[in-house]
């Protein structure tokens, strides 16, 4: 909505495997002509060539407005009138761009050591930087760090990643890492910071390590002058400031917006209230002035930002919050660590917040000392542009996970197949759709309440533990693995900025809440993601015991990573995948059945193919293979072609093994386009040759359809693509655009994603085949 002059670009480009050897041969234009520009390879192939390249650049764009920018390889960006400069010193590394000038301190606390403008310090060393206070009053500030290094440097940005621990308090396992960037030419700090608890989640027989604190913020020092105006939301004061977002949970609201409050006060002068902060807050001395911004301030309550006594202090945890929030019928005595509010560290306790162990939330700020106005600062944070390729580029590439197509594919001679494939695409923009009341925009402005478990509660959208996550009635939250990927291919298919919002939101809550990063947790579940479930939604786990599941998705997190180079995203992937060792190698000595579980063996080997797309390592890939080998084709032995028996409970989903072969097609198939495998191909030939079974499964014809379009591709058979059409037709939704959220159905989450996945296959491979014959794609008919 607001333009930016210039916007700052993050964005990764997609090459075809062999076209790139080295990223510093590329340029970027606009309008034909060069400008500054910045790339790094990120992502590599397996033989060396640039998978995923990373692009910084400057570009202005106006209001409601899109550029187009060119990148070839032809070199020659023009160095930017006012580059980053990096001084690594024995004491302190310099970031520096003509307008700005940042210290960032090796031996000593603080985050900043200065911060001058034009030469003339306006953040000064008073200040306490990182700071907590325990649950007992004390109050722990971070001391030296113990990492300084520069992580990216470059003429357009660079970044320096500070790690650290509060001293003196949980045994020096409350830590943080901060990623300080800075871009060329504008006066402009930005700052992701995450409060890391590294005690364990307390899963089986571990553990329960948990943090209770009242508050924790950044505190600096402004040397702004003597009088400071500062102003927020239409409120203003001098010196003294404090802007407070808060939710007031409400019986009676109607909406998951309701019950929102902020208060702007001056001392004890309350100055305005109001529903929803932005968080962007302006302060103007005799020295000059800041414009201070955290991104999605409402959204992540609860949060505060004061200035008093010539401190800045950014709350990402104010004192006036708690989590656990208190909920209905919560039970005491139960004799579970986590029911007994009483005689564990767990339960609600006024002001206090219990950091789970293994989590580590962020959150992202930025300092401005320039004229820009608040409103494009804010919309620079909360809503960063990207630069995206077209649909085709991506698919073409083949540099993505997943196998899809670009936009508007159609099949051959099939009319009805190609009205639900419109339909279908409908059903992808629509999902993303900020005005379709079926979207996931809609979901997070419905409310509900639901018996779950032990406790009756509102459903829960926001907060900084929830924000990111999909909670749904009698499910609570769910988890958002699969939702990520699908986001982020719906933004490279259409170029849809909602749906990369959407995305990097989900895939932010899944690394700071869903991912276990404690090495205190036991080794079997240490590095997974936990299970959402309808037994301890708040908790975001099913049960302390098993909750993290064997199998989780990582194509989310990798395209998050590919598509805008966040190192947290790379690291929660490999973590991850590594956990995910550790587990099979506990559940072979443990459970030998296990091994042949279908839906473990799907998930993982999706997991391990993943991250040999994201690293170009082949043990990956051979990884994958392995429990192809060893468990799948051992099903196959003993079930047949498609890995289940007859016999089956209609309704019970712990005995669904004919849905699991048909969720597993998709990675089947993609296990073969990266290896070639031919037992792989064998396999998915002889399923499609088998008539399967659908009368305890009835959308498996959905399925179906992505197995023998793709093995129509690999063997040539039109008639099998034609098949894949006929059950496409038979299977999807008859509707013109299916609706994604339903209010009150506890099933929507997983139905609909399902229906989101299941087109890829089939035009992936009449878009593949149509190419491959010299055929031009069909075109509606």
């Amino acid at each position: 909505e607001f333009g930016r002059n210039p916007a700052a670009i993050t964005t990764g480009i997609p090459f075809s495997k062999g076209v790139l050897k080295q990223a510093d041969t590329l340029s970027v234009s606009l309008g034909g002509k060069n400008i500054p520009a910045q790339f790094r390879a990120h992502v590599p192939w397996d033989d060396g060539s640039v998978r995923w390249a990373l692009m910084d650049t400057l570009v202005p764009v106006a209001s409601n407005s899109t550029v187009e920018l060119t990148v070839t390889a032809t070199g020659g960006n023009p160095a930017p009138a006012a580059g980053v400069k990096v001084e690594d010193g024995a004491d302190r590394v310099r970031l520096s761009n003509g307008a700005v000038e940042v210290a960032i301190p090796k031996k000593q606390g603080g985050l900043f050591e200065s911060i001058r403008v034009g030469g003339s310090e306006r953040i000064g060393s008073t200040g306490r930087g990182l700071f907590l206070t325990a649950a007992d009053g004390r109050v722990s500030v971070a001391g030296a760090p113990s990492e300084v290094a520069v992580e990216s440097e470059g003429p357009i940005r660079a970044v320096v990643r500070v790690r650290g621990t509060f001293p003196d308090v949980h045994d020096g396992r409350m830590r943080y890492t901060a990623r300080i960037a800075m871009w060329a030419g504008a006066p402009r700090v930005k700052v992701h910071l995450w409060l890391e608890n590294h005690g364990a989640m307390g899963y089986r027989t571990g553990p329960l390590e948990w943090f209770s604190f009242r508050s924790m913020g950044a505190e600096f020092g402004l040397e702004l002058g003597e009088t400071i105006a500062v102003s927020s939301d239409g409120a203003q004061a001098k010196n003294r400031f404090r802007l407070l977002q808060v939710c007031r949970r409400d019986p009676k609201r109607e909406s998951a917006l309701d019950g929102f409050e902020y208060v702007v006060s001056s001392g004890e002068t309350e100055l305005k209230k109001g529903e929803r902060s932005d968080g962007v807050i302006e302060l103007k001395g005799e020295r000059g002035r800041l414009t201070v911004a955290i991104r999605e301030f409402w959204q992540n309550y609860e949060k505060a930002v004061e200035v008093e006594d010539s401190r800045l202090r950014l709350w990402l945890w104010p004192e006036e919050g708690q989590w656990p929030r208190p909920r209905r019928g919560w039970r005491s005595g139960s004799g579970h660590p986590l029911y007994d509010d009483s005689m564990t560290p767990l339960g609600p306790e006024k002001n206090v917040y219990k950091y789970p162990g293994g989590i580590r939330k962020g959150h992202e700020f930025v300092l401005d000392f320039s004229e820009t106005t608040a409103e494009e600062i804010k919309a620079e944070l909360n809503t960063p542009l990207y630069a995206l390729a077209s649909g085709e580029t991506y698919a073409l590439t083949d540099a993505a996970p997943g196998l899809f197509a670009p936009a508007g594919v159609r099949v051959e001679k099939n009319r009805e197949a190609n009205f639900k494939l419109a339909s279908w695409e409908r059903m992808q923009r629509s999902a993303t759709d900020p005005g379709n009341q079926t979207s996931v925009f809609a979901a997070r402005l419905s409310t509900w309440r639901a018996q779950i478990g032990f406790w009756s509660d509102w459903a829960t959208w926001y907060g900084w533990m929830d924000f990111g996550d999909l909670s749904v009635p009698g499910r609570g939250q769910v988890g958002v693995d699969r939702w990520s990927h699908l986001m982020f291919l719906n933004a490279m298919r259409f170029g849809d900025a909602h749906a990369m919002k959407l995305g990097s939101q989900m895939a932010r809550h899944t690394i700071d809440i869903d991912q276990l990063w404690s090495d205190r947790d036991l080794p079997e579940i240490r590095g997974l993601q936990k299970r959402g479930g309808n037994v301890m939604p708040h908790f975001h786990s099913m049960h302390l015991k098993n909750s993290p599941r064997i199998g989780n998705q990582a194509a989310g997190l990798a395209l998050y990573y590919m598509l805008t180079g966040e190192p947290m995203a790379l690291e929660a992937s490999l973590r991850n995948a590594q956990g995910l060792v550790a587990a099979w190698d506990k559940l072979k000595e443990e459970d030998s059945r296990g091994l042949q579980n279908l839906s473990r063996n799907a998930n993982t080997i999706s997991v391990f193919c993943t991250l040999y797309e994201l690293t170009g390592e082949r043990e990956w890939l051979d990884k994958a293979l392995a429990l192809f080998s060893e468990n799948i084709l051992a099903l196959r032995k003993r079930l047949g072609p498609h890995l289940h028996s007859a016999q089956q409970i209609r309704g019970q989903g712990y005995a669904r093994e004919d849905q699991a072969y048909c969720l597993a097609i998709q990675t089947l198939c993609e296990l073969h386009r990266l290896s070639g495998d031919a037992g792989v191909l064998q396999l998915l030939r002889e399923g499609a040759e088998k008539e399967f079974d659908a009368s305890n499964f009835f959308d498996a014809p959905l399925w179906l359809s992505g197995l023998f379009a793709y093995v129509g591709l690999q063997t040539g058979r039109r008639e099998d693509l034609e098949q894949a059409s006929r059950f496409f037709a038979q299977s999807f939704p008859e509707s013109r655009s299916p609706p994604v959220f339903l209010p009150n159905n506890s099933q929507w989450h997983g139905v609909a994603a399902n229906q989101m996945r299941s087109g890829h296959l089939l035009q992936y491979s009449w878009w593949r085949f149509a190419r491959e014959t010299r055929a031009s794609p069909a075109s509606n008919n």
